[in-house]
């Protein structure tokens, strides 16, 4: 890891990150900044989302449900790329419950814009574009457990 706010690149300390993040889970606290000379943290958590009490792993329900019941993938029009969750969590459309969703099907995205939140381990993770396009399907719901790798949102370049 490297803190490049300021443009120059200087190793940041991981110990001193999970020292950090260690505070803030032992206070319960929903958000830590720190900020010291051209080092700035921010952690923060949602803490009003219910959890959900059972997981149930992807490989188990394909094992139930037979091959020939899975539904065939339409057909995309070309361009037309997934965005991966790229680690298990929950998938968050909006920053807290009640909130604006960062993103709804149709609504045209900026490089670094969030589309939205993975939770894991009770830390946020923001997703944000990578390009310039329009959010052609949202395809997973809010609250839902999502794993690594899984297809979360279908984008068309601009």
């Amino acid at each position: 890891m490297e803190n490049q706010a300021s443009g120059a690149t200087k190793p940041i300390d991981v110990e001193l990150v999970r020292e950090f993040c260690d505070l803030a889970e032992s206070h319960n606290l929903a958000r830590l900044d720190v900020s010291y000379k051209e080092f700035t943290l921010r952690l923060s958590r949602v803490s009003e989302v219910a959890q959900p009490s059972v997981v149930i792993p992807a490989a188990a329900v394909a094992a139930a449900v037979p091959a020939d019941a899975a539904p065939a993938k339409p057909a995309l029009p070309p361009g037309v790329y997934a965005v991966k969750s790229p680690l298990a969590g929950v998938f968050y459309r909006a920053v807290r419950p009640g909130a604006e969703p960062f993103v709804n099907d149709g609504d045209s995205v900026r490089v670094g814009q969030t589309l939205c939140i993975i939770e894991a381990m009770k830390l946020m993770n923001e997703i944000a574009a990578e390009q310039n396009a329009r959010v052609y399907r949202i395809l997973v719901d809010n609250a839902q457990v999502v794993e690594a790798g899984q297809d979360i949102i279908l984008l068309e370049p601009a």
